[in-house]
């Protein structure tokens, strides 16, 4: 069995294993049912993020008891059917003989496929997501990924270094300087013409949450994707929507209303995936924030409703980043450009600006001005600062 965090075990589960997915939904059933506690109690444990904590304490639980020993298991319900098997070749055939071995293979099959989805997730094989037994192909993916995404080596003020406390030091400065908040130059007014909002679309970014719309977000959200620091991806929303969902709407109705969240809402964990073979530094990696499930939610539900309004803002020019659009486009217009010039015989100069790390440096006062200048309302500009 492989080596996996406690997260990973029954995320993977929670996924891919079906015959074990009856029995962990029961399980949760059973947890949320005995939350009936009396008074003051009850009320405060009807917050989601405080609900969240408490199922992601007793689910740790359940892959340390079911999943520990599950090459053990596999082991000991093979040796049974073998010795059934036998039995049943040695002396006269029995009923009973015979339906413990459809038993024990059922439990085998069982077991075979927790084992698989296991491996499955390690070697994060999109492509497949149905049929193919637990094959050498997974366990290759699965030690070829990890293998891929180690970081033995950095380099750091221009020498190389293995030392672990080294490289964990310097990646979190380097992070910490990246993501900070940036303060340029002070801008008074920004004498420029930004397209507009209409009251219309106002209404329709700033409305309050429904059900339906946040069921929607969830629904068209990969299940399989990892989880942030909660340890809770979109397939455990969906699979215990029935139960998480009034907690979740209570959720958004105090975002709604302006009113603070718990700590730790919007905390991520931030991994760094190689843009090439044989990385050396920090600039070499891509990196992602996997953030919490709620957080998560809440992101996508704004975002889906941003879109219905961006044909309005985003112009004719920006062709990166924007659906039906290429950023290729640019190279060919850049191209067209400069043909026309050499046959007309004029001269001219090409200006290639750099946006490295553009989306990593935000300064929230430019930022608000130019949703201000676009018309964005002030409910919007506040949750989207806050958020």
């Amino acid at each position: 069995m492989c080596q996996m965090n406690d997260n990973d075990k029954w995320l993977v589960v929670v996924q891919k294993a079906e015959p074990v997915l009856n029995y962990f939904s029961n399980m949760i059933d059973k947890w949320i049912k005995d939350l009936g506690l009396p008074g003051e109690i009850e009320a405060d444990r009807r917050k989601s993020f405080k609900n969240e904590k408490e199922a992601k304490k007793e689910i740790k639980k359940w892959p340390g008891s079911k999943m520990k020993d599950l090459s053990r298991d596999i082991m000991n319900t093979e040796k049974k059917i073998h010795d059934l098997e036998n039995s049943m070749l040695q002396g006269s055939p029995s009923s009973s003989i015979w339906a413990e071995i459809i038993r024990s293979r059922n439990d085998l099959w069982n077991l075979y496929r927790i084992e698989e989805s296991i491996w499955h997730q390690n070697s994060r094989a999109k492509w497949v997501q149905h049929g193919d037994k637990n094959s050498k192909y997974f366990h290759l993916c699965a030690s070829a990924r990890k293998r891929t995404n180690s970081i033995r080596c950095l380099e750091i003020n221009g020498e190389n270094t293995t030392d672990p406390a080294k490289i964990k030091c310097h990646v979190r400065d380097f992070f910490k300087e990246a993501f900070g908040e940036k303060h340029s130059l002070p801008v008074e007014d920004l004498n420029l013409n930004f397209a507009r909002l209409s009251d219309m679309q106002n209404s329709l970014l700033e409305k309050e949450f429904s059900e339906e719309e946040v069921w929607e977000a969830i629904n068209s959200a990969d299940s399989n994707k990892a989880p942030g620091p909660d340890g809770l991806n979109m397939g455990f929303f969906k699979k215990f929507w029935a139960n998480l969902k009034e907690s979740v709407m209570e959720f958004f109705s105090d975002f709604f209303e302006g009113k603070s969240w718990d700590h730790g809402i919007n905390h991520a964990f931030i991994t760094l995936i190689p843009k090439k073979q044989n990385p050396t530094s920090l600039d070499d990696f891509r990196p992602i924030s996997m953030v919490g499930g709620l957080y998560k939610i809440l992101s996508k539900v704004l975002a889906r409703r941003l879109k219905l309004c961006m044909n309005s803002l985003i112009g004719p020019s920006q062709f990166a980043f924007s659906p039906g659009r290429q950023i290729l486009d640019c190279v060919f217009i850049a191209n067209e450009g400069i043909d026309h010039w050499r046959k007309k015989g004029l001269q001219g100069v090409v200006f290639k600006v750099d946006f490295r790390k553009a989306y990593d440096s935000v300064d929230w006062s430019i930022l608000v001005q130019i949703m201000d200048k676009m018309g964005f309302g002030d409910r919007w500009k506040l949750w989207i600062y806050v958020a």
